[in-house]
């Protein structure tokens, strides 16, 4: 898995324009996660802990244009994980390998704030219809919220 070279762990400017925004703040906004995975929906996060499949996954049929949204920004907390892959499936396809980015992360239990840049990925491109969220079997992350914006 490659690493990006400007995912960062850094202060999300709170007036940046967004595309999507899903703030789990007693829902779980259309994520879902592997029959062995566990998710809960707490007052202001969602807390994913990975089982054998591994994925807390996004609705699907997102049509997220890829030329627009170029940054995917997190608030999460993990005690645990060290490393955060996003994978995405393209409406065009795509090999697995392009269409992935993996970030490191900081398992202190503090929430931090992380921005993930796309517009480098070679397979971020066309419109995106699905994210999905890795991390090992028995991590766990939790989560205030995601952003889709036009950053970078």
């Amino acid at each position: 898995m490659k690493q990006s070279q400007v995912a960062q762990t850094m202060e999300v400017n709170q007036t940046a324009s967004a595309y999507r925004v899903w703030e789990f703040s007693g829902s779980a906004q259309g994520f879902s996660a592997g029959a062995q995975d566990v998710l809960e929906i707490g007052d202001a996060q969602l807390r994913y802990t990975a089982g054998k499949e591994g994925a807390l996954v996004s609705p699907r049929g997102l049509s997220i244009p890829a030329g627009t949204v170029r940054t995917v920004e997190l608030r999460l907390k993990t005690e645990i994980a060290k490393t955060l892959t996003l994978e995405w499936e393209s409406v065009s396809g795509g090999d697995g390998v392009d269409n992935r980015v993996s970030l490191p992360l900081e398992p202190d239990g503090a929430f931090h704030d992380y921005q993930i840049d796309l517009a480098g990925q070679s397979g971020w491109k066309d419109t995106v219809s699905q994210l999905k969220f890795l991390v090992r079997e028995g991590e766990t992350l939790e989560i205030r919220f995601i952003r889709l914006t036009g950053l970078y």
